[in-house]
């Protein structure tokens, strides 16, 4: 069962359904101006969908805001 899970169901709207932690090293890697694979689907662990490194790299969600490490990224 993942976090934020009940009864096996993911629960979007909390912070423990998220994998900010590879996120995180995702935004480092594309600043770094590498390539990092991403989930091809939301909500699976098939890590297969390659994004380049670009001047802009939008992040969108409520929930990124509970994590001190994105929020505070130049």
């Amino acid at each position: 069962m993942h976090a934020g899970s009940a009864h096996g169901l993911s629960n979007r709207k909390i912070d423990e359904s998220l994998i900010l932690d590879r996120l995180v090293v995702c935004l480092g890697e594309l600043k770094q101006g590498r390539a990092v694979l991403i989930p091809r689907a939301p909500w699976t662990e098939d890590f297969s969908l390659r994004v380049d490194p670009a001047p802009l790299v939008l992040v969108d969600g409520f929930l990124l805001c509970v994590c001190k490490d994105i929020c505070a990224s130049p």
